[in-house]
C-alpha cells in the first residue's frame, strides 16, 4: 500500500489543481495499470482526499492485473469495464456508474 504523501508526490500537478478547483465531475474513466499511479492508488488517494469524487471513477481493465487489484475491485462499489469494449458495452457501464454515484 501506498502512503499518502507518497501518492501525493505522484498525482500530477494538474490534476491535483483541477480537483482543488472543480470536483463537479460526472464521471472520471481511470485505467487501473498506469505507469506513474495504479488507478487503485488514485482511488484510494481520492477516497481520503475527495471521497465524493472517488464514487464517481470508472476502472479500465485489460484483464491483466494482480490478485491484489482483482480483489480491491471486488470490494468496492465503482463500476470497472474490461477492454476491449463495444460502444453498447461502454454505454452500458457508463449509465450504470452514473446511477450508482448520484445515490
Amino acid at each position: 500500500m501506498t502512503s499518502t504523501s507518497n501518492l501525493l508526490r505522484s498525482v500530477p500537478h494538474l490534476l491535483w489543481k483541477i480537483l482543488e478547483r472543480d470536483r463537479e465531475f460526472d464521471l472520471i474513466l481511470c485505467d487501473v495499470m498506469m505507469p506513474d499511479l495504479s488507478g487503485i492508488d488514485l482511488h484510494r488517494w481520492l477516497g481520503e482526499n475527495h471521497p465524493e469524487v472517488a464514487k464517481q471513477l470508472v476502472f479500465i481493465t485489460g484483464g491483466a492485473f494482480t490478485p491484489t487489484a482483482r480483489e480491491y475491485l471486488g470490494e468496492v462499489d465503482n463500476c470497472s469495464l474490461k477492454k476491449p469494449f463495444d460502444f453498447g458495452r461502454f454505454m452500458e457501464v457508463v449509465d450504470n456508474a452514473l446511477r450508482l454515484s448520484r445515490r
